[in-house]
């Protein structure tokens, strides 16, 4: 493993890893004997996460007043360096983290890790909440949420996190938060055809749709969105566990 020149995410390029640490024990069954260790390699993740890539950002507000973010910074290697930003990919961590939750008994476990679930869904909620098209940029700076990539690209992480918050918590500010960000989609993303991605999502002059789909939107984000607002007895996750690109597995002797 290089030690130099390289970095360390749980984003783009180690994304799935991480994920399905999780999903695969849950695949199995929570089978203890044989994949117990997978759920220990994730706990121990999570762990790292909150030591070394959460990260409090504090903004002061036009009024005066201060308001608290959490985002997940990219350690440079060798000298362990943070960059203070967050890319659109990231936001899938709030679902993982909800998801890692369900029928876990250590009580102490589960409060931290919704805490986190919590505070890095807030974040990425604010990604979109926080621009006059209401739909978020794939890279945002902190703290003040300065817009360095501003194009949505129509990915999925937030909503598919939002499903999960939505359906763990029962807390319907997130399927509230869902539909607000489907609301702007239909309003700038959609064409005569199809749905496009959205450039300069910062400014309602310049906004415009570029002429590509990309195939995950439809097999991840609207099937998300569609998750978020049917009951929870549809595609039930006690029943069934879904891969990186949002497919659903039966889970064994569910």
């Amino acid at each position: 493993f290089s030690t130099t020149n390289s970095f360390i995410t749980i984003g783009a390029l180690a994304d799935s890893f991480y994920e399905y640490l999780l999903k695969v024990f849950i695949y199995s069954g929570k089978n203890i004997p044989s994949d117990g260790f997978l759920r220990q390699a994730y706990d121990n993740a999570v762990d790292g996460i909150e030591q070394h890539l959460m990260t409090k950002s504090t903004l002061v507000n036009n009024d005066g007043s201060l308001s608290t973010h959490y985002y997940l910074k990219v350690l440079d290697l060798p000298n362990l360096q943070g960059t203070e930003e967050q890319d659109h990919l990231l936001c899938f961590v709030p679902g993982m983290l909800a998801l890692g939750t369900v029928g876990e008994k250590d009580t102490v476990k589960v409060a931290k890790h919704l805490d986190m679930a919590k505070k890095l869904m807030a974040t990425c909620y604010d990604m979109y909440h926080r621009q006059p098209t209401g739909l978020a940029p794939d890279l945002v700076g902190f703290p003040g949420f300065e817009v360095l990539r501003p194009t949505y690209h129509l990915r999925p992480e937030t909503v598919e996190s939002l499903m999960y918050l939505y359906r763990i918590t029962k807390d319907p500010m997130y399927r509230e938060w869902g539909w607000e960000i489907f609301q702007a989609t239909e309003k700038y993303a959609k064409t005569t055809y199809g749905y496009g991605a959205v450039h300069y999502v910062d400014s309602l002059y310049w906004v415009q749709i570029e002429d590509k789909m990309e195939s995950f939107f439809m097999a991840e984000t609207l099937k998300y969105h569609y998750l978020l607002q049917s009951p929870e007895s549809f595609v039930p996750l006690d029943k069934y566990v879904f891969n990186t690109e949002a497919h659903p597995f039966n889970i064994k002797a569910s």
